[in-house]
């Protein structure tokens, strides 16, 4: 299941990416900074509500998605979708 989950959001990101196609590099990592925030604290707040775990968890696997997402967007947008 978490590869179809990965799977649908590389699409999605895919989409954004193409979407953006026209715009600064700058204002795309930003929309994309913001989704990824979005979908971090989504994502990662049900987890410490249903699990209860830790909040450092939570910050820390939080920091590690937005980080990880930022940085494939710009290599994407920078160097593959022009």
């Amino acid at each position: 299941m978490e590869i179809l989950t990965q799977f649908i959001v590389a699409i999605l990101l895919t989409i954004i990416l193409l979407l953006t196609k026209g715009m600064e590099l700058t204002n795309r990592i930003l929309i994309m900074l913001v989704g990824a925030m979005a979908a971090s604290s989504s994502i990662i707040g049900q987890q410490l509500n249903w699990w209860a775990l830790p909040p450092t968890y939570g910050i820390g696997v939080g920091f590690n998605l937005v980080l990880s997402w930022t940085i494939a967007y710009f290599i994407s947008a920078k160097w593959i979708v022009k």
